[in-house]
């Protein structure tokens, strides 16, 4: 017959372990911060829902039977991996070791994530960063799966699950080298840069499309001259510095060639233009477990988040 062991008092069977590493009931009860008659009436309990006599009477002594004395065995290992794991659970949430799983787009994350890697690294040597890059799409639903714990995303957040918060605001620059720009008249208007090659990161004109709305207006219509769309920033930035045409590419991306000269902002002087702008968010579950890790990760990644 199958015993119910929701039945036992486990408060019992700790003064009974207690009992069973000391040499008096007295002792015990030290330990147990109670008196010795409580101690006794305890043990009777015990015995009365185990249906098992755990003592017997040796002279004026209480001294465990064979299976009371077996059952302290059991307590005692029993009772020292419960402690080890619930000391374990707790440094699990309340110290800044283990490991934070972090998702984010290629190249933005290899320049704005590293500084900021190597910061929470160095002040916490205990814990473990899992970074890996993929699309926005993919990102929330690894987010909403729990595969991951943060995410970098490049889009509008609208999923009730994840909470968000602006971290950086991507702003673009058209861009051309001096060699292309040396066989063709530097564009102005909307019908100059349309007489011009575009090189573009994909047909749906992620980049490109925002940035020429922001100059030239939703009436005029796109540029249709695109001989090469390339789903890699770096290939992007690549095929404009090789001459090949004019790549639509975020400003962060190309700082160092337009310092360099190597290439040449391309924005035309419209009056009143913004520029194209695109937050990009920290997003994590809503119902996450906020572990002391997680939270000197995200707080990490939030320092000095602009307003949006």
């Amino acid at each position: 017959m199958a015993f119910d062991d929701a039945r036992v008092d486990l408060e019992l069977l700790r003064t009974l372990l207690a009992i069973g590493d000391s040499a008096t009931f007295a002792e015990a009860a030290r330990k147990r911060r109670v008196t010795p008659p409580a101690v006794s009436q305890q043990m009777k309990a015990l015995e009365g829902q185990l249906g098992v006599k755990l003592f017997e009477r040796v002279g004026r002594r209480a001294v465990l039977t064979a299976r009371g004395a077996a059952l302290v065995e059991v307590l005692r290992a029993t009772f020292s991996g419960l402690s080890t794991a619930l000391e374990a659970l707790v440094d699990d949430v309340a110290q800044v070791a283990g490991e934070v799983r972090l998702g984010g787009p290629g190249p933005f994350s290899n320049l704005w994530l590293r500084p900021r890697v190597a910061e929470l690294l160095s002040r916490h040597p205990g814990l473990s960063l899992s970074i890996e890059y993929a699309v926005p799409s993919v990102l929330v639903q690894r987010l909403l799966r729990g595969e991951l714990d943060l995410a970098l995303v490049v889009q509008p957040v609208d999923e009730p699950q994840l909470a968000s918060k602006v971290v950086h605001v991507e702003a673009f620059t058209a861009v051309a080298s001096p060699k292309f720009l040396g066989r063709a008249t530097r564009p102005r208007s909307a019908d100059d840069f349309r007489q011009l090659p575009f090189l573009v990161f994909d047909r749906d004109f992620a980049m490109l499309g925002p940035w020429w709305r922001s100059f030239f207006g939703r009436h005029e219509a796109l540029p249709t001259r695109i001989p090469c769309a390339v789903t890699s920033l770096f290939d992007l930035k690549a095929l404009a510095l090789d001459g090949l045409g004019i790549a639509v590419l975020p400003t962060y991306f190309v700082e160092a060639e337009l310092k360099a000269k190597t290439l040449v902002s391309l924005d035309p002087p419209a009056a009143g233009a913004r520029g194209a702008k695109n937050p990009i968010s920290l997003c994590w579950r809503r119902s996450a477990l906020e572990t002391a890790r997680f939270r000197a990760v995200r707080e990490q990644l939030l320092e000095g988040a602009p307003d949006w």
